[in-house]
């Protein structure tokens, strides 16, 4: 099945009971046309099927004005349409990006924030304890960190670690890792005295992997609907906005997750993941490309991964960066919009060797003059990534 041509969708807000009959009247096998009116910051469409409006989730480009032809498949509370596929569903599909700053404005953020913060604070300091779950604390102590800027003042051990979480634990592998958790259950044994008073390697996994703790916080959000205000000291209006941004977010990976599905199916030799991370005191976030080759009998060792890196800099401008490692090698590449810029690189070489001491085997850093290397940055994916492979060391 040519998954990047499925379109689920759900009756759109403010729709009235004629509507939603209109909606439970479809049956698999009807055809009909649909509108895309909008494109929301999320992702998310919102379609206008005549008698009716949906809010969709679409795994290829969609411009509002344009028409669908759409089959439905599916029936029930998410509809599931077919739409015509595209002529090329590779170049259609849009990559996965994992970025959590559109999906709230920055006022939400901040009133998201100041929230949770809120509640931690209240609840860790009152017999809210007995209201408030320790994991819920926890759930919205990792949710804050999804607007946290990257701490480039901090060591580079710190900064490593804080990359390496934000790539691995951002929801989109989380089914992935679950499954290969399960299948090594002497990892999770409850039975070893070692293990006593600490949490599963499955609990573990849970905690740190946002996607689990968006829907416990969803969850309690939701339960809390029959709680007065003095029990968590949030008003209705409060509990309300925060359920309504969690579901966002929670949206926005399962949007991700489908992307990345739709483009494997789609016949694409390599998963690129896309992660976008603000900093501070600067309008444009760093943007990361992680590229995954596929699996192949010959096992991990055998396998290449790349990392492009497109740093939007103030007094530099544009800077790209590309790491590959080969057997144990890893070679940095910087690519500089002028020749001023690569002897100011230049000068600056000793300190990333001594930044990146021990961490590595071997390693080597050249710098190039290349307008058009940075101008493809966001073409590649299409066309296939440079062979090398990424070890970080935690």
């Amino acid at each position: 099945m040519d998954l990047s041509a499925i379109i689920k969708a759900v009756l759109a807000p403010l729709e009235s009971q004629p509507v939603v009959d209109f909606l439970k009247d479809l049956q698999p096998g009807d055809n009909l046309t649909g509108r895309v009116v909008s494109v929301e910051d999320d992702g998310r469409v919102l379609v206008d099927l005549g008698r009716s409006r949906v809010m969709a989730q679409i795994a290829f480009s969609v411009k509002p004005g344009q028409s669908l032809n759409l089959q439905v498949i599916e029936t029930g509370p998410v509809l599931h349409f077919r739409a015509d596929s595209p002529e090329n569903p590779l170049f259609k599909v849009p990559m996965p990006r994992e970025d959590f700053s559109q999906v709230l404005t920055k006022s939400q953020q901040d009133r998201f924030v100041q929230l949770a913060t809120r509640l931690v604070a209240a609840t860790e300091e009152s017999r809210l304890l007995q209201i408030v779950p320790r994991d819920i604390l926890v759930a919205c102590s990792q949710v804050r960190t999804l607007f946290e800027n990257v701490p480039v003042e901090q060591p580079v051990d710190q900064i490593t670690q804080w990359i390496k979480a934000a790539v691995e634990n951002r929801g989109l592998f989380f089914e992935k890792k679950l499954a290969d958790m399960v299948s090594q259950p002497f990892l999770i044994c409850a039975e070893d005295k070692s293990m006593q008073g600490r949490p599963t390697v499955t609990k573990a996994l849970i905690t740190r992997d946002i996607k689990p703790q968006l829907m416990i916080l969803k969850n309690f959000l939701t339960e809390t609907g029959d709680l007065q205000e003095t029990d968590i000291q949030l008003a209705p209006k409060e509990i309300a906005f925060m359920r309504h941004s969690v579901e966002r977010m929670l949206d926005h990976v399962v949007q991700q997750q489908d992307r990345a599905v739709a483009r494997w199916e789609a016949g694409e030799t390599q998963q690129v993941m896309v992660h976008l991370w603000p900093l501070q005191e600067q309008n444009v976030p760093v943007e990361l490309k992680v590229y995954y080759p596929q699996k192949r009998g010959s096992g991990e060792s055998s396998r290449q991964h790349h990392i492009a890196l497109l740093l939007d800099m103030d007094r530099l401008g544009l800077v790209r960066v590309d790491l590959a490692m080969i057997s144990g090698h890893l070679h940095i590449s910087f690519f500089v919009g002028s020749e001023t810029l690569k002897e100011h690189f230049q000068n600056e070489i000793q300190s990333v060797e001594e930044a990146l001491a021990g961490t590595f085997e071997q390693f080597q850093v050249d710098i190039f003059v290349s307008q058009e290397k940075i101008a493809q940055f966001h073409e590649e994916d299409t066309k296939g990534a440079t062979a090398g492979r990424v070890d970080i060391k935690a």
